[in-house]
Protein backbone atom coordinates (compact mmCIF):
# COMPACT_ATOMS: atom_id res chain seq x y z
CA UNK A 1 0.00 0.00 0.00
CA UNK A 2 1.34 3.38 -0.91
CA UNK A 3 1.88 6.11 1.68
CA UNK A 4 -0.85 8.66 1.85
CA UNK A 5 1.04 12.09 2.55
CA UNK A 6 -2.39 14.37 1.91
CA UNK A 7 -6.33 13.93 2.87
CA UNK A 8 -8.54 16.27 0.03
CA UNK A 9 -12.26 16.49 1.29
CA UNK A 10 -15.56 17.59 -0.72
CA UNK A 11 -17.62 19.15 2.00
CA UNK A 12 -21.39 19.16 1.14
CA UNK A 13 -22.73 15.16 1.53
CA UNK A 14 -19.63 13.90 2.03
CA UNK A 15 -17.60 15.72 5.16
CA UNK A 16 -21.25 16.98 5.93
CA UNK A 17 -23.83 14.69 6.85
CA UNK A 18 -26.95 15.60 6.25
CA UNK A 19 -28.35 17.53 8.99
CA UNK A 20 -24.99 19.29 7.82
CA UNK A 21 -22.71 18.34 10.61
CA UNK A 22 -19.72 16.60 10.80
CA UNK A 23 -19.76 13.22 12.41
CA UNK A 24 -17.37 12.73 15.62
CA UNK A 25 -15.81 9.78 14.09
CA UNK A 26 -14.66 11.58 11.35
CA UNK A 27 -13.42 14.40 13.44
CA UNK A 28 -11.58 11.93 15.65
CA UNK A 29 -10.22 10.30 12.32
CA UNK A 30 -8.90 13.29 10.86
CA UNK A 31 -7.28 14.00 13.43
CA UNK A 32 -5.59 11.41 14.29
CA UNK A 33 -4.21 11.21 10.25
CA UNK A 34 -2.76 15.08 11.00
CA UNK A 35 -1.53 14.80 14.84
CA UNK A 36 0.06 10.61 14.13
CA UNK A 37 0.19 10.60 10.92
CA UNK A 38 1.13 14.19 9.89
CA UNK A 39 -1.41 13.97 7.22
CA UNK A 40 -2.73 17.40 6.25
CA UNK A 41 -6.18 17.66 5.37
CA UNK A 42 -6.99 19.95 2.42
CA UNK A 43 -11.12 20.86 2.41
CA UNK A 44 -11.97 20.83 -1.48
CA UNK A 45 -15.18 22.35 -2.25
CA UNK A 46 -17.23 24.77 -4.26
CA UNK A 47 -17.73 26.65 -1.56
CA UNK A 48 -16.30 30.10 -1.23
CA UNK A 49 -13.61 30.27 1.87
CA UNK A 50 -16.11 32.02 4.15
CA UNK A 51 -17.84 29.00 3.99
CA UNK A 52 -14.92 26.55 5.17
CA UNK A 53 -13.54 28.32 7.47
CA UNK A 54 -15.79 27.52 10.40
CA UNK A 55 -15.49 23.61 9.34
CA UNK A 56 -11.85 24.12 9.67
CA UNK A 57 -12.04 25.31 13.21
CA UNK A 58 -14.47 22.93 13.93
CA UNK A 59 -11.93 20.43 13.04
CA UNK A 60 -9.46 21.98 15.22
CA UNK A 61 -6.55 21.12 12.94
CA UNK A 62 -4.81 22.91 10.82
CA UNK A 63 -6.05 22.82 7.13
CA UNK A 64 -5.73 23.76 3.14
CA UNK A 65 -8.64 25.04 1.39
CA UNK A 66 -9.56 24.60 -1.80
CA UNK A 67 -12.47 26.95 -2.65
CA UNK A 68 -14.31 27.35 -5.97
CA UNK A 69 -14.04 24.13 -7.13
CA UNK A 70 -10.22 24.61 -7.53
CA UNK A 71 -9.51 28.50 -8.56
CA UNK A 72 -8.50 29.05 -5.30
CA UNK A 73 -5.66 27.07 -3.31
CA UNK A 74 -4.14 27.91 -0.44
CA UNK A 75 -2.16 25.54 2.28
CA UNK A 76 -0.18 26.59 5.07
CA UNK A 77 -1.49 30.00 4.67
CA UNK A 78 -0.25 30.63 1.41
CA UNK A 79 -2.06 31.03 -1.68
CA UNK A 80 -0.85 28.95 -4.54
CA UNK A 81 -3.92 29.83 -6.76
CA UNK A 82 -6.14 32.52 -7.47
CA UNK A 83 -8.05 32.54 -10.76
CA UNK A 84 -10.84 34.58 -11.12
CA UNK A 85 -13.87 34.88 -13.39
CA UNK A 86 -13.73 38.35 -16.39
CA UNK A 87 -16.41 40.75 -15.88
CA UNK A 88 -17.28 40.38 -19.60
CA UNK A 89 -17.96 36.58 -19.62
CA UNK A 90 -20.63 37.59 -16.18
CA UNK A 91 -22.24 39.92 -18.36
CA UNK A 92 -22.96 37.36 -21.09
CA UNK A 93 -23.64 34.51 -17.70
CA UNK A 94 -26.13 36.78 -16.22
CA UNK A 95 -28.87 37.37 -18.65
CA UNK A 96 -29.09 33.65 -19.92
CA UNK A 97 -29.30 32.49 -16.09
CA UNK A 98 -32.25 35.35 -15.24
CA UNK A 99 -33.73 34.59 -18.98
CA UNK A 100 -34.51 30.42 -18.14
CA UNK A 101 -35.21 31.70 -14.68
CA UNK A 102 -32.90 29.59 -12.44
CA UNK A 103 -31.30 32.34 -9.79
CA UNK A 104 -27.83 33.99 -10.19
CA UNK A 105 -25.29 34.42 -7.28
CA UNK A 106 -21.78 35.84 -7.52
CA UNK A 107 -19.33 34.70 -5.20
CA UNK A 108 -16.07 36.52 -3.47
CA UNK A 109 -13.47 34.82 -1.31
CA UNK A 110 -15.01 35.56 1.98
CA UNK A 111 -18.63 36.48 0.57
CA UNK A 112 -21.62 36.62 -1.96
CA UNK A 113 -23.54 38.90 -3.39
CA UNK A 114 -26.75 38.27 -4.56
CA UNK A 115 -30.16 40.99 -6.06
CA UNK A 116 -32.42 40.40 -3.24
CA UNK A 117 -33.43 39.08 -0.09
CA UNK A 118 -35.45 36.20 -1.26
CA UNK A 119 -35.95 32.61 -1.14
CA UNK A 120 -31.94 32.12 -2.26
CA UNK A 121 -30.41 34.79 0.22
CA UNK A 122 -32.30 32.46 2.88
CA UNK A 123 -30.90 29.60 1.64
CA UNK A 124 -27.43 30.99 1.69
CA UNK A 125 -28.07 32.49 5.44
CA UNK A 126 -29.10 29.01 6.58
CA UNK A 127 -26.35 27.40 5.66
CA UNK A 128 -23.62 29.67 6.41
CA UNK A 129 -25.04 31.97 9.13
CA UNK A 130 -24.32 35.44 8.36
CA UNK A 131 -26.42 38.30 5.76
CA UNK A 132 -25.02 37.96 2.04
CA UNK A 133 -24.86 41.37 0.36
CA UNK A 134 -27.02 42.53 -1.39
CA UNK A 135 -26.93 44.64 -4.67
CA UNK A 136 -28.19 45.23 -8.31
CA UNK A 137 -25.57 42.73 -10.58
CA UNK A 138 -25.40 45.92 -13.41
CA UNK A 139 -24.42 48.23 -10.34
CA UNK A 140 -21.49 46.00 -9.10
CA UNK A 141 -19.97 44.87 -12.36
CA UNK A 142 -19.93 48.86 -12.90
CA UNK A 143 -17.88 49.36 -8.97
CA UNK A 144 -15.77 46.25 -10.27
CA UNK A 145 -14.85 47.63 -13.46
CA UNK A 146 -13.90 50.99 -11.53
CA UNK A 147 -12.07 49.27 -9.16
CA UNK A 148 -10.19 46.61 -10.78
CA UNK A 149 -12.36 43.77 -9.00
CA UNK A 150 -12.62 40.34 -9.97
CA UNK A 151 -15.40 37.54 -8.46
CA UNK A 152 -14.50 33.63 -8.28
CA UNK A 153 -16.94 32.38 -9.88
CA UNK A 154 -20.95 32.79 -10.01
CA UNK A 155 -23.50 30.05 -9.49
CA UNK A 156 -27.22 29.09 -10.86
CA UNK A 157 -29.63 28.42 -8.56
CA UNK A 158 -33.02 26.31 -9.06
CA UNK A 159 -35.62 24.46 -7.09
CA UNK A 160 -36.37 22.28 -10.88
CA UNK A 161 -33.29 20.47 -11.42
CA UNK A 162 -34.51 19.90 -14.88
CA UNK A 163 -34.56 23.56 -15.30
CA UNK A 164 -31.19 23.61 -14.24
CA UNK A 165 -29.86 21.05 -16.73
CA UNK A 166 -32.01 23.58 -19.35
CA UNK A 167 -29.81 26.65 -18.09
CA UNK A 168 -26.65 24.50 -18.07
CA UNK A 169 -27.53 23.51 -21.55
CA UNK A 170 -28.39 27.73 -22.84
CA UNK A 171 -25.00 28.51 -21.53
CA UNK A 172 -23.46 25.52 -23.06
CA UNK A 173 -25.03 26.38 -26.26
CA UNK A 174 -23.79 30.19 -26.02
CA UNK A 175 -20.37 28.82 -26.93
CA UNK A 176 -18.55 31.21 -24.11
CA UNK A 177 -14.90 30.40 -24.24
CA UNK A 178 -13.59 31.18 -20.81
CA UNK A 179 -16.24 29.58 -19.44
CA UNK A 180 -16.86 25.66 -17.77
CA UNK A 181 -20.04 24.86 -16.22
CA UNK A 182 -21.39 21.74 -14.19
CA UNK A 183 -23.32 20.58 -11.43
CA UNK A 184 -22.70 20.29 -7.95
CA UNK A 185 -25.60 18.99 -6.99
CA UNK A 186 -29.31 19.01 -8.71
CA UNK A 187 -30.01 22.72 -7.79
CA UNK A 188 -26.46 24.40 -7.93
CA UNK A 189 -25.05 24.90 -11.34
CA UNK A 190 -21.23 25.57 -11.11
CA UNK A 191 -20.22 28.39 -13.85
CA UNK A 192 -16.31 28.81 -13.68
CA UNK A 193 -13.45 30.15 -15.61
CA UNK A 194 -12.46 27.42 -18.53
CA UNK A 195 -10.14 24.82 -16.97
CA UNK A 196 -11.04 25.13 -13.04
CA UNK A 197 -11.83 21.53 -11.35
CA UNK A 198 -10.84 19.44 -8.22
CA UNK A 199 -8.94 17.39 -10.44
CA UNK A 200 -6.91 20.20 -10.75
CA UNK A 201 -6.64 20.72 -7.30
CA UNK A 202 -4.53 17.33 -6.84
CA UNK A 203 -1.75 18.16 -9.37
CA UNK A 204 -1.33 21.47 -8.02
CA UNK A 205 -0.82 20.42 -4.28
CA UNK A 206 1.00 16.70 -5.31
CA UNK A 207 3.65 19.55 -7.14
CA UNK A 208 3.56 22.17 -4.54
CA UNK A 209 4.25 19.60 -1.40
CA UNK A 210 6.45 17.15 -3.89
CA UNK A 211 4.94 14.00 -3.75
CA UNK A 212 3.01 11.71 -6.03
CA UNK A 213 -0.81 12.26 -6.51
CA UNK A 214 -0.87 8.77 -5.73
CA UNK A 215 -0.16 9.27 -2.32
CA UNK A 216 -3.56 11.52 -2.20
CA UNK A 217 -6.30 10.24 -0.62
CA UNK A 218 -9.67 11.86 -1.59
CA UNK A 219 -13.16 11.93 -0.62
CA UNK A 220 -15.98 13.07 -3.46
CA UNK A 221 -20.07 11.89 -4.04
CA UNK A 222 -21.29 14.24 -7.34
CA UNK A 223 -20.25 15.11 -10.16
CA UNK A 224 -17.74 18.25 -9.31
CA UNK A 225 -16.08 15.75 -7.66
CA UNK A 226 -15.45 13.40 -10.78
CA UNK A 227 -12.09 14.77 -11.36
CA UNK A 228 -11.05 14.88 -7.87
CA UNK A 229 -11.24 11.39 -6.83
CA UNK A 230 -9.80 9.89 -10.83
CA UNK A 231 -6.84 12.00 -10.18
CA UNK A 232 -5.82 10.53 -6.89
CA UNK A 233 -4.38 7.74 -5.79
CA UNK A 234 -6.87 7.14 -3.32
CA UNK A 235 -10.16 8.00 -4.74
CA UNK A 236 -12.68 7.29 -2.19
CA UNK A 237 -16.72 7.63 -3.33
CA UNK A 238 -18.83 7.84 -0.18
CA UNK A 239 -21.81 5.24 -0.62
CA UNK A 240 -24.50 8.18 -1.45
CA UNK A 241 -22.25 9.02 -4.43
CA UNK A 242 -23.72 9.22 -7.95
CA UNK A 243 -23.02 6.25 -10.09
CA UNK A 244 -20.79 7.94 -12.48
CA UNK A 245 -18.22 9.39 -9.29
CA UNK A 246 -18.31 5.54 -8.08
CA UNK A 247 -17.08 4.46 -11.24
CA UNK A 248 -13.77 6.33 -11.16
CA UNK A 249 -13.20 5.50 -7.36
CA UNK A 250 -10.20 3.51 -6.19
CA UNK A 251 -13.08 2.29 -3.32
CA UNK A 252 -16.71 2.97 -1.94
CA UNK A 253 -17.06 4.07 1.68
CA UNK A 254 -19.85 3.80 4.23
CA UNK A 255 -22.00 7.31 3.50
CA UNK A 256 -21.78 10.68 4.66
CA UNK A 257 -24.48 10.36 7.60
CA UNK A 258 -22.12 7.02 8.79
CA UNK A 259 -18.89 8.61 8.96
CA UNK A 260 -17.77 6.67 5.86
CA UNK A 261 -14.63 9.49 5.98
CA UNK A 262 -13.25 8.06 9.47
CA UNK A 263 -14.12 4.21 7.90
CA UNK A 264 -11.65 4.38 4.82
CA UNK A 265 -8.99 6.60 7.33
CA UNK A 266 -8.91 3.38 9.48
CA UNK A 267 -8.80 1.29 6.78
CA UNK A 268 -6.77 2.77 4.45
CA UNK A 269 -4.23 4.78 6.81
CA UNK A 270 -4.07 2.87 10.06
CA UNK A 271 -4.54 -0.71 8.73
CA UNK A 272 -7.34 -1.40 11.24
CA UNK A 273 -9.40 -4.58 11.47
Amino acid sequence: MKTISLICSDIDGTLLNDDKKINNYDREMLNRAYNEKHIPLVLASGRFKGGLTPLAKELGIPCGYSCFNGAYIELDNIVIKDTRIELEDLKKVIPIIKGNNSYPIIFGLDNCFLEDTGYWYQDLKSVFHFDSQIAPFEDLITEWEESGYRPFKMLAKDKDPQNLIKTQQLLQEANLENIDTFLSNPHILEIVPKGINKGSTIRILAEYMNIKTDNIMSFGDYNNDLELLAESGYGIAMDNAVDEVKAVAYAVTDTNNNSGIGKAISKYIFDDK
